[in-house]
């Protein structure tokens, strides 16, 4: 894997991708002054990097356009016929502009008891314009997945770990992705790898999103988390989920998990091997 280099400093891009915090002050300076890093896969032609801000970390991403540059076997390196500019069609569920995916999935993130007013107008308005698709959840996870150059191998490591593949997905969703209309920062929750260095801020990173997962009663707002699944346990009621990343439970009912091992069988047997990870999109509210 290539050295990268920043304010300065020059690291493995694997040290940046497993210990984010560490380098999230030294990224931060160099986003603003010169604003961008380096790829040092060509040593005498380094290739700028563009930095990237989701949350409270730095993620970095290929230059536009440039992914050709990059030797054969870096992780940066996309073929001329890979690097499009995303579909022209503005009705696509899911289009990928140069500030990062725009998704519509066809799973509400708010939910009312009743329309109001304002809301009836909106629809209406809306019925005379040409309708927007909307994706089911595995379409964007798969969207996801590939805009993140992870249906593909191309490093000479045989292993990568979670802090990689956060880092690759917050790259491939784009600084400035929305979904349902809203910023993806807001709505989507990628896990983070654990560091005990950067524990407060991890905790306080997952808080603050969880605290906007809200029910009055009336509204009800809801919020994506991505992770790798951990355990999958029956409960009086039906079951409860719990993401390797971190240890909370989410319930849901039997009803929806016999559809998803029926749907999904392959992957749902594949929980619990030790050589499998089994990732999850989940759709979370509160009750």
């Amino acid at each position: 894997m290539a050295d990268v280099s920043f304010s300065g400093i020059r690291v493995s891009l694997a040290d940046v991708q497993e210990h984010p915090s560490r380098h999230a002050p030294a990224l931060e300076r160099a986003k603003v002054t010169p604003g961008y890093a380096l790829c040092h896969c060509r040593e005498h032609a380094p290739r700028k990097l563009v930095i990237r801000r989701y949350g409270s970390l730095f993620h970095l991403a290929g230059w536009p356009d440039d992914g050709m540059h990059h030797v054969e076997g870096c992780d940066f390196r996309k073929d001329a016929q890979s690097q499009t500019s995303g579909s022209n069609d503005s009705t696509a569920a899911i289009i990928a502009g140069p500030d990062g995916l725009n998704v519509r999935l066809d799973a509400s993130l708010m939910q009312r008891d009743a329309l109001t007013s304002s809301d009836r107008t909106r629809k209406a308005n809306g019925s005379a314009r040409a309708s927007r698709r909307s994706a089911p959840l595995l379409a964007f996870i798969q969207t996801l997945w590939h805009s993140a150059g992870l249906t593909s191998w191309a490093g000479a490591s045989m292993a990568r770990g979670w802090g990689a593949v956060n880092s690759m997905l917050l790259a491939g969703l784009g600084e400035n992705a929305r979904i349902n209309g809203a910023a993806a920062d807001d709505t989507l929750h990628i896990m983070r790898r654990y560091e005990e260095s950067g524990r407060d801020a991890i905790n306080a990173e997952f808080d603050a999103f969880i605290g906007r997962i809200t029910n009055d009663g009336n509204t009800s707002r809801r919020a994506l988390m991505l992770g790798e699944i951990g355990e999958v346990a029956t409960t009086q009621y039906g079951y409860s989920i719990t993401l390797r990343q971190r240890k909370q439970r989410y319930f849901t009912s039997t009803q929806l998990v016999e559809r998803v091992q029926k749907s999904y069988s392959h992957a749902w047997r594949a929980l619990g091997e030790q050589s499998a990870r089994v990732i999850g999109l989940l759709l979370v509210e509160r009750t």
